[in-house]
């Protein structure tokens, strides 16, 4: 099958989640035999406008068409308050939607023709791009919903909508099929040997608590701040390694607590290196706290990483969570912004190393069982494959024209 893939909302390749998530959805089918295209986003001109690693090809779109626009950084973190926009933000959202969104259908149209590619997998936040590439060149599309956004224009061609959860979506029954995201269990993984990372960052002979994100306001890390202060009291030789970017607001609230001994801020690190660094954690940390707990439906990739490592995990009853997380089974649930629990339940599993090493094997298992990215992708060829039946598959033109690799 030869499947385009429209995501062009998000960068390819990225730390951030959504672009660890395309990435892997990607290269999985890419494993299974299948020729993949996505139509990802372009931020600069360092980024080749086509390129091809992880075995699929990547084509780039600037936000501003024909080049970058201020708002084409792509590293500034979500906060909850995003709902609450200037004019400016509010006409800059209506072009994307509008005017860019057009724009990328042309090109996935263009690129669906000339590689005479069978499917077109939309990611929601592309406005129906892929839907409208789709009508074109008269492919079957399948729509990828992840949050509450999403347009009607892709809802009415799809054939069907991939969720996440069952509660995602739960207006578009008829077309819904559950397809849990997951993890890559042979990249992340029990047993990895993590004492350099302990060694670099001195945490070496030291009980740490292991946090892997982008400190997004509702990821809820002001809360473990608050929670980390108590931990302290009782466990002094407790650190806090903390991974990822956009941490200057929390390395904020660490000084302001006093507590800049005991945190690590690592900045980004490469997706390759994340299992290291989960795995030099004994506790990992997970406590998101939405401002709206229904409109949560997002799949906590991270969590989904650190059981994969064998790691006894803290998180929230947010959201999606209690389906992954089941309390004293394979990790333990604290109700959101609630600090003192949160505290507790860390403390719990610092003290109890024997609890922690069976909700850390069983959380492996489950991952192993319901949540790896390789049986991710053989669900999606399966709905792929069903979408396009009644549809022979276009032959290959032997004449076709490719972009040359690291094209600009």
């Amino acid at each position: 099958m030869r499947i385009c893939y429209v995501a062009s909302d998000v960068v390819v390749p990225h730390h951030r989640g959504a672009s660890t998530h395309v990435y892997e959805v990607a290269k999985n089918l890419a494993l299974l035999g299948h020729e993949v295209h996505v139509v990802s986003r372009r931020t600069g001109w360092t980024q080749p406008s086509h390129e091809i690693f992880g075995g699929f090809h990547v084509h780039r779109v600037f936000r501003g068409m024909l080049a970058p626009t201020p708002r084409s950084t792509y590293d500034t973190p979500t906060t909850q308050e995003e709902g609450r926009s200037s004019l400016a933000t509010t006409m800059y959202r209506a072009y994307l939607r509008t005017a860019h969104m057009l724009y990328t259908a042309v090109i996935a149209t263009h690129l669906i023709a000339r590689n005479r590619l069978d499917i077109v997998l939309e990611r929601e936040t592309s406005w129906g791009a892929g839907a409208i590439a789709a009508a074109i060149t008269e492919r079957p599309v399948v729509l990828e919903i992840i949050g509450p956004r999403y347009s009607a224009i892709s809802v009415r061609k799809a054939r069907k909508i991939l969720v996440y959860t069952d509660s995602t979506a739960p207006a578009l029954e008829a077309k819904k099929a559950v397809v849990p995201a997951g993890a890559d269990t042979d990249a992340f993984r029990p047993g990895l040997d993590a004492e350099e990372v302990r060694r670099r960052y001195n945490l070496s002979g030291r009980p740490v608590v292991g946090y892997v994100g982008t400190f997004a306001e509702w990821h809820g890390v002001p809360n473990l701040v608050k929670a980390s202060k108590t931990i302290l009291e009782h466990l002094p030789t407790a650190r806090f390694l903390m991974v990822g970017p956009y941490y200057e607001k929390t390395a904020r609230l660490v000084r302001e607590a006093d507590l800049t001994d005991a945190y690590t801020f690592t900045g980004p690190v490469p997706y390759p290196k994340v299992p290291l660094f989960i795995s030099a954690s004994d506790v990992l940390v997970a406590p998101y706290n939405p401002i709206d707990q229904k409109a949560f439906t997002f799949f906590p990739l991270k969590i989904v990483e650190y059981m994969a490592c064998g790691k006894a995990v803290v998180t929230t009853s947010s959201g999606v969570i209690p389906n992954l997380v089941k309390n004293e089974e394979n990790g333990l649930l604290v109700k959101p912004g609630k600090p003192v629990e949160l505290a507790q339940a860390i403390a719990r599993l610092l003290t109890d190393r024997d609890l922690a090493e069976r909700l850390g094997r069983r959380a492996r298992d489950t991952v192993q069982e319901e949540y790896s990215w390789r049986s991710f992708a053989r669900r999606l060829e399966r709905i792929l494959t069903q979408a396009t039946k009644g549809r022979e598959p276009a032959p290959k033109d032997k004449q076709e024209i490719r972009p040359k690799q690291n094209d600009t």
